[in-house]
Parts: structure tokens; C-alpha cells; sequence
């Protein structure tokens, strides 16, 4: 690899990992975690959000009752 297409490279990680932190702001990691795998994997139940962010199936719902609240997502539809 050319050194100048690793500068791009890292620059554009760099640009990626700036906005993650912008958007994510003032969520917890497993919330944050739970937005990121329903993006890839809409529909999943609480029970398998629960088992695939490393939570309890209640703390899933309360994760997700949060995110509800602030708009993040709801339940049924994609926001």
C-alpha cells in the first residue's frame, strides 16, 4: 500500500471514529451496541437483543424503553 493511501485510510478512520462518538453521545456502550446491531439486524426479539449485546432480558427492555423515550427507535417500525 502506497504511504499516502495509509495516511487516507487512517484519516478516514479517524473522520468515522470521531462521528460515532458525536452520534452516540450520552449513551451507555450496551445501548449504543443495541443500536448498532438492530441497524444490521432489525426485528430481533428482546430476548436475542439481550443475549447478542451481553445484558439480561429485563435490562434489554429497559435499554430499549430508554431509547424509545429519546426518539433513537420504536418498536414494530424503523425510525
Amino acid at each position: 500500500m502506497h504511504v499516502l493511501d495509509g495516511n487516507k485510510l487512517g484519516a478516514l478512520g479517524a473522520m468515522i471514529a470521531y462521528r460515532s462518538e458525536a452520534a452516540l453521545a450520552g449513551l451507555s456502550a450496551s445501548a449504543a451496541a443495541l443500536l448498532s446491531m438492530l441497524h444490521f439486524k432489525p426485528g430481533l426479539t428482546t430476548t436475542e437483543v439481550a443475549e447478542v449485546v451481553g445484558v439480561s432480558q429485563p435490562a434489554a427492555v429497559r435499554l430499549i424503553d430508554g431509547l424509545e423515550r429519546q426518539g433513537l427507535l420504536a418498536r414494530g417500525n424503523p425510525v
